[in-house]
């Protein structure tokens, strides 16, 4: 499960209308972004490098450098990460992948136990 405050980061992130939105990558050179690329901008758990067409998220807890989320990465199963990568792909403006997100995803408080989760400090 999803830590509450990042959730809500995430949320917020996407109904705010800083962010430009793309398909295919976390983010691309012009600074578009997916869905799951706001939630690794908003997490501040890593820091963002540059391919020659997409930028890749490193992160600082995984120790790995991602073109897209793994299972568990931010508490989010597989199931949701491709449900989300889908929805975003498909068209689905950010309000409408940010109301899914608010009603399907659950969220838990910072310290309770998520297992084998990667999930950054807030």
């Amino acid at each position: 499960m999803m830590n509450k405050a990042l959730k809500q980061k995430w949320i917020a992130g996407l109904k705010g209308g800083e962010y430009k939105q793309t398909t295919g990558t976390l983010q691309r050179k012009d600074g578009s972004f997916c869905c799951l690329g706001v939630l690794c901008d908003v997490s501040g758990a890593g820091t963002w490098g540059q391919s020659n067409y997409h930028k890749f998220f490193e992160s600082h807890r995984a120790g790995r450098r991602e073109l897209t989320l793994e299972d568990g990465d931010f508490g989010l199963s597989l199931r949701y990460i491709t449900e989300l990568t889908n929805l975003n792909d498909s068209g689905k403006s950010f309000d409408a992948i940010a109301d899914y997100i608010d009603k399907e995803i659950p969220g838990i408080e910072q310290g309770q136990d998520l297992g084998n989760a990667v999930l950054p400090e807030t």
